[in-house]
């Protein structure tokens, strides 16, 4: 009878016995190695010694080199195996000793594991049997970079805040920059806000960026983050400069910054005082941009200068403190002869700023009057105008402070017109000229009038 049957290695050729067979021989070893007949890691009931492969994420496992960082999950495949045979797998953690069936999905902490695994038939009889002690498949987790955070913003003008990253202990480094360079950074920051007014010190445009440095038991599965993108906004802190205009003798303070949106630095008292000694007053500050107002009307000395949160202009401002006089500038002289009308006229306060020679008379409707200035500066000039009309003529002279004078007295103006004379026998054009009272007005002749055939018998 046991000569009749089959060969251990012919197993495979007897279709029809070989799986009650390999039930047997499974049931065996199960018993035996339950009392302990029997010690070894690696049971195989195939005759053939079988060739796997276990893969993680695509990745071979075999040697146990294959390394993830923290988070993956680690999908886990064997391939070899005949058809309807399938395979379960027991996950040892080196550290602990612990083992636990492996479940997909399944993060895994730092550190190193092996992998166990069992082949079945369709029947569920064991092919193949690898305990993890002995098994040459395995893998590694390492720490994995904490996240980056994310939501980088300001609030209250220097005050930097952000979002973390989620299910994780971590303090915060935190790095300032002014156009492009850091000037400031705060290490170990606990929470997800900070003020950096400490360090907006000087204008220009200031951003931030921030890393995560895990804490506790985040330490022991998490690296630092990588330093975050820089935020998106930015802090505009602006110089201004005050600049004291004509007729102002001081102003204060003479510079300053503000920071817009941060309390009690987005604004500044500001003052100026005109040179009363020589008849001035404050006339009104000019210069304040767009995006800042001032706290009462641009026409009171003492003020208060505000940046509006939504400032975006320059980073360097200069507002001017400019003052008024009512003295008009002083008329010496004004005169017409030779077809031409000449003033002189000086101004030691706000000094010259525009003129006309007019037939107006009344100096409000020259002084309302947008046209008919000429424009000349200094402290002192003499002017001329080549007559063009008849009439009584008058003399304007307007300061940087818009007085206004008029000329103490006129100049008549005489319009001759002349026509149908003959100088040398020669027809001359017909024309006009202009003289002023009390001078002689001459003919555009060089020699004395003759017409053949005519006698001269007066004008």
């Amino acid at each position: 009878m046991m000569n009749s049957m089959p060969k251990k290695q012919d197993l495979r050729l007897y279709k029809g016995a070989r799986k009650p067979i390999k039930r047997a021989i499974s049931l065996v070893m199960s018993v035996l190695l339950v009392f302990g007949c029997i010690d070894f890691n690696t049971i195989k009931v195939n005759a053939e010694e079988p060739s796997y492969e276990i893969t993680g994420n695509g990745v071979s496992l075999s040697g146990g080199n294959a390394t993830f960082t923290y988070g993956t999950q680690v999908s886990i495949s064997l391939s070899g195996m005949a058809d309807g045979e399938s395979a379960s797998f027991v996950i040892r953690n080196l550290s602990t000793g612990d083992e636990d069936p492996y479940e997909s999905g399944t993060a895994y902490g730092v550190g190193g594991y092996k992998i166990g695994y069992t082949v079945e038939d369709s029947d569920g009889a064991v092919v193949y049997s690898c305990n993890a002690g002995s098994s040459d498949f395995g893998f590694t987790i390492e720490k994995a970079n904490a996240p980056a955070p994310t939501g980088l913003g300001w609030t209250e003008g220097t005050t930097a805040v952000w979002s973390g990253p989620d299910g994780l202990s971590a303090v915060y480094d935190v790095y300032l920059y002014k156009d492009g360079a850091t000037v400031l950074t705060k290490n170990g920051v606990g929470g997800t806000s900070v003020d950096l007014s400490e360090g907006i010190t000087a204008e220009g445009w200031y951003t931030f960026a921030v890393k995560a440095i895990p804490t506790e038991s985040s330490a022991d599965l998490y690296n630092e983050s990588d330093i975050s993108e820089g935020c998106a906004s930015s802090v505009c802190a602006v110089g201004v400069e005050l600049s004291a205009g004509t007729g102002i003798s001081a102003v204060s303070p003479g510079s300053f910054l503000l920071i817009p949106g941060k309390s009690g630095m987005n604004s500044q008292s500001i003052s100026a005082t005109p040179n009363t000694a020589a008849h001035w007053d404050f006339r009104a500050w000019s210069g304040v941009p767009s995006g800042m107002s001032l706290g009462a009307s641009e026409t009171s000395a003492s003020n208060t200068l505000v940046a509006d949160p939504s400032y975006s202009g320059e980073t360097h401002v200069v507002i001017t403190a400019n003052g008024n006089e009512s003295v008009p500038p002083v008329i010496s002289s004004f005169e017409g002869s030779g077809g031409s009308l000449t003033a002189t006229v000086s101004d030691n306060e706000s000094g010259l700023a525009a003129y006309m020679f007019t037939t107006e008379s009344d100096p409000a409707v020259v002084s309302a009057s947008g046209s008919g200035w000429n424009g000349f500066s200094g402290t002192s000039q003499t002017v001329s105008h080549s007559l063009s009309a008849g009439g009584t003529w008058y003399f304007y002279a307007k300061d940087n402070c818009g007085n206004v004078a008029k000329s103490g007295s006129s100049v008549t103006v005489n319009k001759i017109n002349f026509a149908n004379y003959f100088v040398n026998n020669s027809k001359i054009s017909d024309g006009y000229g202009y003289f002023t009272g009390g001078e002689a007005f001459t003919l555009p002749a060089s020699s004395e009038l003759r017409r053949d055939g005519y006698n001269f018998e007066g004008w």
